[in-house]
């Protein structure tokens, strides 16, 4: 499996602006503009884009699944050990696959969305216990990786 990812620069990113504007210019297959152009559009914003090349699911190392998370590599290894984060090991290393890094940064966004309500809802008084409001505050503020 192939791998590479590109983080554009300014240069890349208005060359990529102007691709755009000529591919609305004219019909595009439905694969092409499913694939292709989103991640066009993704250079064109200045964001990071990954490449796979086969049909195989990609593996992330844990530093590339703590730049996805947003947390330290120190973490993703203590979701690894801990089992949280499913990975297996290529010639001693970790290596997690691409879908369950991104189950678990969803799983991630769906609670803190969940702690939120939690925590409006105890702010309106609509929950009273003071244990379910600290540790909805605990998550909000990202202690819980």
């Amino acid at each position: 499996m192939s791998h590479t990812t590109f983080i554009p620069d300014a240069d890349a990113a208005a060359e990529a602006a102007a691709l755009i504007g000529d591919l609305h210019r004219r019909p595009l297959p439905d694969w092409f503009e499913e694939h292709f152009v989103p991640a066009i559009e993704s250079v064109a914003a200045s964001r990071q884009i990954a490449i796979f090349t086969d049909a195989e699911e990609p593996e992330l190392t844990p530093a590339q699944v703590a730049r996805m998370l947003r947390v330290s590599r120190s973490t993703v290894s203590r979701l690894i050990a801990d089992g949280r984060l499913p990975s297996r090991k290529v010639r001693g290393r970790h290596r997690v696959a691409w879908t369950d890094a991104t189950r678990y940064k969803e799983a991630c966004i769906e609670q803190r969305v969940a702690d939120l309500r939690a925590l409006t809802a105890a702010e309106e008084g609509l929950d009273s216990s003071p244990e379910r409001v600290a540790k909805a505050l605990e998550r909000v503020r990202g202690t819980h990786a």
